[in-house]
Parts: structure tokens; sequence; C-alpha cells
């Protein structure tokens, strides 16, 4: 599903350029911040999304279906041998 986050950003961006060549400094300054704000979550947000979906396991868990320990051990060996 596509949200258009970044489109609209763009399009933000766009717009604030417009009103910087045709309106007063009055109403750029109440517009700069809630536009950049919004561009710089909307692809640093897209960014991080894509960095975390990239690793193939996240926060470095290990798979849960392993029945098996990052040592190599199972989860019940049995330390009886003798």
């Amino acid at each position: 599903m596509k949200t258009f986050k970044r489109e609209v950003a763009i399009g933000l961006l766009i717009f604030l350029g417009y009103v910087v060549e045709t309106k007063g400094p009055e109403i750029v300054e109440l517009l700069v911040w809630p536009t950049f704000t919004f561009a710089g979550l909307a692809f640093g947000l897209d960014w991080g999304y894509k960095q975390l979906q990239s690793d193939r396991s996240p926060l470095g868990r290990r798979n849960e279906r392993s029945s098996e320990y990052s040592s190599g051990e199972g989860e019940h060996s049995d330390y009886r041998a003798g």
C-alpha cells in the first residue's frame, strides 16, 4: 500500500518555493517549519524503514523457529553424557 508521503513532501516543498517567490515574508515564516518538518520526517522515516527491512534479522534477534542456540547446541541438550 502506497502512502504518497514522499510525493506530498515534494509537492509542499515546491509550493513553499512558489510562496517564497510571490508572497510576503510573514507567510513564508509561517510555512517554513511545518513544511520542512513534514518533508524531513517523510524522507527520514522512509529511509529508516528501508534500512530496517534490509536487515535479515532486525535488532540482532535469533530466529525463534530455530531449535538451536547461537552456540550450536540444542535447547534440550543432554548434559549427562559420561
